[in-house]
């Protein structure tokens, strides 16, 4: 039986009193869908607005990545002990005491951290090399030397063997913190 409005009308009633594509009874409205979806109403950057949609500008070409320098210090942290642990592991699968590969892995986590985190935040890490390389040259050498569980003795002799043998990589990765905290520090004054 035809309606009042024909066989093809849409029994839907109209959208909001306009003619045209509307949605179901199961669709959202688009105009309550963009105001739910808005956090802020300030642009956010690297955005931009064409045609009243918000597009993603794109970042420059450069060799870093975009959330480089944007991690926390908790993150920083993260790495520098990643680090260590990495060299600590290196250091018990090749069956020699912690030493050089410990040293190098964690001057370079204490670099790659300090260049990853935030200039406000990279303060945070400046402790963190020779603690990392306490813990972690004392894990490697419980667990790759087997005389020095022998006794109470033996066990602090070879551990502060360990700790003295890495003076210089804990010494190299501590002052390197320092010194791109400080670099860091000056460019973003600079900058502002």
């Amino acid at each position: 039986m035809p309606t009042s409005r024909g066989y093809d009308a849409d029994p839907r009633p109209l959208y909001r009193g306009a003619p045209g594509p509307y949605p179901g009874p199961n669709e959202p409205d688009p105009v309550m869908r963009r105001q739910m979806h808005r956090r802020d109403p300030v642009m956010p950057q690297g955005y931009s607005v064409m045609r009243g949609q918000m597009h993603r500008r794109p970042s420059p070409p450069g060799p870093m990545p975009s959330w480089w320098g944007s991690l926390t210090g908790r993150g920083g942290v993260c790495i520098v002990v990643g680090g260590a642990a990495l060299g600590a592991l290196i250091t018990v699968l090749a069956g020699t005491g912690p030493g050089p590969v410990l040293g190098v892995s964690l001057i370079a986590a204490t670099l790659a951290a300090a260049l990853a985190i935030q200039p406000g935040a990279v303060y945070r890490i400046i402790p963190v090399p020779a603690l990392a390389y306490l813990v972690m040259a004392t894990v490697a050498g419980l667990a790759g030397d087997r005389a020095a569980g022998t006794s109470h003795t033996a066990l602090a002799v070879s551990a502060a063997q360990w700790i003295a043998s890495g003076f210089l990589p804990m010494t190299v990765a501590t002052l390197l913190a320092i010194a791109v905290t400080a670099i860091r520090w000056f460019i973003q004054s600079r900058i502002r």
